[in-house]
């Protein structure tokens, strides 16, 4: 299953657009505690790390290890980790 990103203000909106929330017990969700589960979901947000700060990067050759190609320090890909 793919993760879809949504920004967590649009999932706030959208839960309380319905009238109410109801727990597996019949009990109410209190907003708050719908806001703090959401809140602390982490961010969908990537981060990017350039050539230049990953592991896979020789500077001296301005070679990715990982891909096999010579790149520049600017670009960046998905299999970049960042250096220790």
């Amino acid at each position: 299953m793919v993760d879809d990103t949504i920004s967590r203000q649009a999932a706030i909106k959208a839960i309380f657009r319905e009238p109410a929330w109801h727990g597996s017990n019949g009990s109410y969700y209190h907003e708050v505690d719908i806001r703090s589960a959401i809140n602390a979901l982490p961010s969908a947000q990537p981060e990017i790390v350039r050539c230049k700060d990953c592991k896979y990067y020789i500077k001296s050759e301005s070679y990715c290890d990982y891909l096999g190609i010579t790149i520049s320090d600017l670009d960046f890909c998905s299999f970049a980790e960042r250096k220790e």
